[in-house]
């Protein structure tokens, strides 16, 4: 992915997790007010897609409302040597493989799939 692409799933991963206000302010950087801020606070967005801890804190969120994840790092897939999945339990038919170059990009797209499929079942 581009580092381009890589900010818009960022984007996507605030949002998921309740992040309101994200938006660009000067020189690319991205800001936004975190679900648990006080409404008027911006901060600067956390590189989820790059950032295993940053990815992981993305995670906690989604953790809270009931998800669990499996992630896999296969070294003979470069480009997509990454894996993750979100599912509610053993039960979960929703539960889908996500890919990418690496953990935090997988996990991402993981809670952004799990965040869409929350929205369409709400």
């Amino acid at each position: 992915m581009s580092e381009q692409e890589l900010r818009e799933l960022d984007v996507q991963v605030a949002r998921a997790i309740g992040w309101a206000q994200v938006r660009e302010v000067g020189g690319g950087v991205l800001y936004g007010v975190p679900a648990d801020g006080n409404g008027d606070a911006i901060h600067p967005l956390p590189e989820y897609s790059t950032s295993a801890d940053a990815a992981l804190s993305a995670y906690e969120v989604m953790r809270r409302r009931g998800w669990h994840f499996l992630v896999s790092r296969s070294a003979r897939l470069p480009d997509t040597g990454a894996s993750a999945s979100l599912f509610r339990g053993p039960e979960d038919k929703d539960a889908k493989v996500h890919r990418g170059a690496t953990v935090a990009e997988a996990l991402c797209r993981a809670i952004v799939a799990a965040a869409a499929l929350e929205a369409t079942n709400a």
